[in-house]
């Protein structure tokens, strides 16, 4: 149903905002890509979305402009050469990983980024009950509060703005920044 669909269409809205006003021009490379959803939001620019989810590759594969590309990789194990990307995106994957393999991801994600890095994520708030049935829905296991996100991404990114917003019940927060 339409209501069904609301909050996504509301939080893409958001996200496709977020990323106009601090993408910077050229390629762009999306870790955890899954259905490849975003890509839209990416505009004309050329797009390489990476993700370990076969299935959902699938469907990435569709949404593919010419120019972008889908490929199977682990986020901590990118088969890219440093600096490839001036633009380095993950949205929604790093509450589904572990700390040592987020920042496995990060750091891989930092290597082949040669301008802007954004990570956008989930972060644990003291939620009511309707917004953590949503967190278990979701099937992170490593939702984390701001202040994890933010360590996580210290050692690999400095972070020039910090951004919170909603995304239909969802808190979720923005980190920009380069590669250290």
């Amino acid at each position: 149903s339409d209501l069904a669909r609301l909050p996504l269409e509301d939080g893409l809205r958001s996200v496709r905002e977020l990323l106009r006003e601090h993408a910077v021009d050229g390629d762009a490379l999306e870790v955890g890509c899954g259905t490849g959803l975003l890509r839209g939001c990416l505009g004309d620019r050329a797009w390489t979305g990476v993700d370990v989810d076969g299935p959902a590759l699938l469907l990435a594969e569709r949404r593919c402009r010419a120019g972008d590309r889908v490929i199977a990789a682990d986020a901590a194990q990118l088969p890219f050469a440093d600096g490839s990307f001036p633009l380095v995106i993950t949205h929604g994957l790093l509450h589904h990983l572990d700390a040592g393999s987020a920042s496995s991801a990060l750091s891989e994600m930092a290597r082949v980024c040669s301008g802007r890095l954004l990570v956008l994520d989930l972060v644990r708030d003291e939620a009511p009950l309707h917004r953590r049935a949503l967190y278990a829905a979701d099937a992170g296991r490593h939702i984390r509060y701001a202040g994890e996100l933010q360590s996580l991404c210290a050692p690999v990114m400095r972070v020039e703005r910090e951004l919170f917003f909603r995304s239909g019940l969802n808190r979720k927060l923005l980190l920009v920044g380069a590669p250290r």
